[in-house]
């Protein structure tokens, strides 16, 4: 997947190889990507990817989950600090919490991305 190896491109490039990134298990109908701090792992909503048709939408939210792997590497938590802040627009980010672009699935949408084994993001 494009957005994945974006994903794992960026954690590198932060030093932050011991942190992975994949597809959230469940898809939700409220969450674009969430930064999984004990795990260290970054899952991103494939229903989300699927349905939002803009690119720089969709590397914002890896951008977004990124800074909160590195603001927790370097503060030790978590959350949407001003620290936080900083670290996502210094990536390339809006610095915004919440992404107001994302076209979310539907509780019906659920699903959608692994019902078409040819997507491939």
């Amino acid at each position: 997947s494009e957005y994945i190896n974006y994903g794992r491109q960026l954690l590198n490039e932060k030093d932050l190889q011991h942190w992975d990134i994949g597809w959230m298990p469940q898809t939700s109908t409220r969450v674009c990507g969430r930064c999984k701090c004990g795990p260290k792992k970054i899952v991103l909503n494939r229903d989300y990817y699927f349905l939002t048709p803009e690119h720089n939408v969709l590397v914002n939210t890896i951008i977004h989950e990124v800074a909160h792997a590195i603001h927790f590497e370097r503060y030790q938590k978590g959350g949407h600090t001003p620290e936080w802040k900083r670290i996502f627009l210094e990536l390339g980010g809006n610095g915004e919490r919440l992404n107001k672009e994302a076209v979310m699935p539907t509780k019906e949408q659920r699903g959608l991305s692994h019902n078409r084994p040819q997507f491939d993001l």
